[in-house]
């Protein structure tokens, strides 16, 4: 069987684009002066982001698993490369064969009702609420020795190309020619969740450039 690479480079995709709107390739897209270029460069970040939020896609569904301790206060770091928590995927493990969903997320009310409440001090069901970039469970502090797993999405959407597969390294813009891991590199393959991901890609840059630059003409 042929070499195939697995993923697209992000300076393929923006070349692609490019000859789609009339424009001729370049080498390396990162690299140009050209005015045009620099706009795709930046674009291409925008729609990745904005990708990253619309769909939790397969290829960047992880999980974070972890226990409370003794001296816990109930606030908890979230991953670097954190975007949101799948819903309804937290869980509090209870004893072998069991299992509590992880409730919230909390508004505001109900986490001040809960801090005013006595009762929810010895409930076994958790609330969590996401404040200040980081992950508080109630009750707080945390009786110790409580897994907590949840599932989330990874911001990270660009592969550093240059990194192993022992140890890869992800971003969440395109500056250099990187590989973006939502898009399959074969042909016309689709997005690891869904084929019109890759499309909206292209056509939304597409949009977005040939806007630009008639309103700048």
């Amino acid at each position: 069987m042929a070499n195939v690479t697995r993923f697209a480079a992000a300076g393929d995709l923006i070349n692609r684009v490019a000859v789609s709107i009339g424009l001729a390739k370049t080498i390396d897209p990162f690299a140009s002066q050209d005015p045009a270029f620099i706009q795709l460069c930046t674009l291409a970040t925008e729609i990745g982001q904005e990708l990253v939020q619309n769909n939790a896609w397969q290829k960047l569904v992880t999980e974070k698993a972890f226990t409370t301790a003794p001296g816990d206060t109930g606030i908890y770091e979230l991953p670097n490369d954190f975007a949101y928590m799948i819903d309804q995927t937290g869980w509090q493990q209870g004893v072998p064969g069991s299992a509590w969903p992880l409730l919230g997320p909390a508004s505001a009310q109900w986490w001040s009702y809960l801090q005013a409440s006595e009762l929810y001090t010895i409930t076994i069901y958790a609330w969590f609420r996401m404040k200040e970039g980081k992950m508080h469970l109630w009750p707080q502090p945390p009786p110790p020795g409580i897994p907590i797993r949840y599932e989330y999405v990874s911001r990270g959407w660009v592969l550093d190309s240059t990194s192993t597969p022992v140890a890869p390294v992800y971003a969440d813009s395109v500056d250099v020619f990187a590989d973006i891991v939502l898009f399959e590199a074969e042909h016309e393959a689709s997005v690891h969740a869904s084929t019109p991901g890759r499309h909206q890609h292209d056509r939304r840059c597409g949009e977005h450039t040939a806007h630009r630059c008639s309103t700048t003409d």
